[in-house]
């Protein structure tokens, strides 16, 4: 082989080699799915499961077994998830209480859900765990409300440097060192209340498989509050149809910015409180329910998109969470 062909040869691997380092590297930080390079997502998901000794992709549960009315199901979410006909993933279940920066290591995924109490040590772990290259779900209402007397809610006059009390949101925390913990700028949502909060629902008893017959309590309401708005181009909503209705209880938050979308609720008119008539939500009658932050690594989901499959309803809407997987996977 001539020299110059050599040369030439030595460059085009080189050209090579930086393409994959790029493709690679733009797959990690969630800039590209996987899926739009042929053969990409084994070869991504294979040296991580070198790196990380497990086998990926692998996903992880955190839930709180003591929540009574936080937003999800996780029994029925993990249930689903494990079902190989639709998804086939088994992920992994654990007790937010016991949770360290070590529990989440050598996860694809995580999803948070039904553990409305979260300490501020533990939304730190979580923000920490996506900086490494984690990819984390977010549901409901989860982490709205402080767990220990130590924990401090980030005020207005904290931001100013006044005396002003007014709470930011139960997301924007002061740390132990008083730094600002803005988990609402990190899933670029505030959390405002809860449909069931302000509208009369139902009970209803979710007996959890596998468990000694323990049960969880569910909040629905008896009547269609809304219908589904998909993008017509999003992976995390492929295949949901237009205007299917709901009937579920859902996190009412406001977009802090103008932000990627993929699902809203067209409630029909403005939500009102119950007790306060002055007091309206949502734009328009529409509500945000699926919100992408973070280079896609992190997505909030208002409605528990389990609640979109429970065995009473008429239409089990089950692609929501293949495409919850795929979207943030593949």
């Amino acid at each position: 082989m001539s020299p110059k062909r050599k040369k030439l040869l030595t460059k085009i691997l080189i050209i090579i080699v930086i393409l994959f380092i790029a493709l690679y590297l733009f797959t990690w930080t969630g800039n590209i799915r996987c899926s739009k390079v042929p053969g990409l997502c084994g070869i991504y998901w294979g040296s991580q499961s070198l790196i990380t000794g497990k086998s990926q992709p692998s996903v992880l549960i955190v839930y709180d077994p003591y929540d009574v009315d936080g937003l999800g199901n996780p029994y029925l979410l993990k249930k689903t998830l494990e079902d190989n006909k639709r998804v086939g993933v088994h992920p992994a279940i654990e007790n937010i209480n016991y949770l360290s920066p070590e529990k989440l290591n050598g996860y694809s995924l995580v999803i948070v859900e039904k553990a409305k109490q979260i300490s501020t040590k533990n939304l730190e772990t979580f923000m920490n765990y996506v900086s490494k290259g984690g990819r984390l779900i977010w549901i409901g209402d989860a982490g709205t409300e402080i767990s220990k007397n130590e924990d401090k809610l980030l005020t207005t006059g904290d931001i100013e440097g006044t005396y002003d009390s007014n709470i930011i949101g139960g997301w924007a925390r002061l740390n132990n060192d008083n730094y600002m913990i803005r988990f609402d700028e990190f899933l670029e949502v505030r959390y405002i209340t809860t449909y069931c909060q302000i509208k009369e629902c139902i009970e209803k008893e979710y007996k959890v498989p596998g468990y000694n017959n323990q049960t969880i309590i569910i909040k629905y309401p008896d009547h269609i509050n809304g219908k589904l708005v998909p993008s017509s181009k999003h992976p995390l909503v492929y295949a949901l149809k237009d205007y299917l209705p709901t009937k579920d209880d859902f996190a009412i938050v406001e977009l802090l910015r103008p932000v990627v979308t993929p699902l809203k609720l067209d409630f029909g008119s403005n939500l009102y409180n119950n007790i306060d008539k002055d007091v309206s939500f949502g734009q328009n009658g529409v509500f945000p329910l699926i919100v992408v932050s973070n280079s896609n690594r992190v997505v909030y989901y208002a409605l528990p998109p389990e609640y979109l499959i429970e065995e009473d309803d008429e239409t089990g809407y089950f692609s929501i969470i293949e495409n919850m997987i795929s979207g943030m996977l593949k």
